[in-house]
């Protein structure tokens, strides 16, 4: 939610203009989310923010919104570091570890919260150009993403909708069981329109993806669109 804000860092708005951040997530209720992620992937030790970030996401959440923890994994990030801003997220209802480049980072930190939290973890993945991860196609990183225990896992970011769909179709087939969580950006890399998200949106429920999102660049009229597009 974070490109949505009004300044940078996004993080310490959570601290100096929460306000801002409680009226964003309530536009992302109200416009349908089922699900909405704290402004804390990039708060790493800041541990008042991590903590505000969580307030206000369950301030502005109703009784059957859930409230996701977001951290990165971010290479050569200690273990307590990690636990920090684990524990500060603590009254999440679960981590969401978003925008993955790293599998060995990923790895590292879901060691880490394992070591401190029994929360619920679920993962994004970031995929290049070519709709891979350091070399490797979809379905072979997503057979390694169901090794390690999650709640859900799938694409965060990248570059838009369609290459989300293309990648999320060939996790589905290596993983057919697994949880699969959907969030492209829409206006980052390539820029996609509500209506564009609202229709991309049904392909992937259609295709079998159960969480479905959008990331940066994104703003509560792309989740309405969504929204509107999985009711009808």
């Amino acid at each position: 939610m974070g490109t949505a804000l009004p300044s940078r860092p996004a993080q310490a708005l959570n601290l100096t203009r929460p306000d801002a951040v409680f009226a964003l997530h309530r536009a992302y209720v109200e416009a349908g989310a089922r699900l909405i992620v704290t402004n804390t992937i990039a708060a790493f030790d800041d541990e008042a923010a991590c903590e505000a970030g969580v307030r206000l996401a369950r301030k502005a959440a109703e009784h059957d919104v859930i409230v996701a923890g977001s951290l990165p994994a971010v290479p050569g990030r200690t273990p307590q570091s990690c636990q920090r801003q684990v524990r500060a997220l603590a009254a999440a209802d679960l981590l969401l570890v978003e925008t993955v480049r790293s599998l060995a980072a990923l790895r590292e930190t879901v060691q880490a919260i394992r070591a401190v939290a029994t929360i619920p973890i679920a993962c994004t993945v970031s995929f290049d150009e070519d709709g891979r991860l350091e070399g490797r196609r979809a379905g072979d990183v997503a057979h390694d993403l169901s090794e390690l225990g999650l709640a859900a896992f799938g694409y965060g970011c990248g570059f838009g909708p369609e290459q989300a769909l293309l990648v999320m179709v060939e996790m589905r087939d290596a993983v057919p069981n697994a949880i699969l969580i959907a969030k492209p950006s829409a206006g980052v890399r390539m820029t996609a329109s509500p209506a564009a998200l609202g229709r991309w949106a049904k392909a992937a429920v259609a295709s079998g993806i159960q969480v479905i999102g959008a990331c940066c660049g994104s703003t509560p009229a792309h989740i309405r669109a969504i929204s509107e597009a999985l009711i009808q």
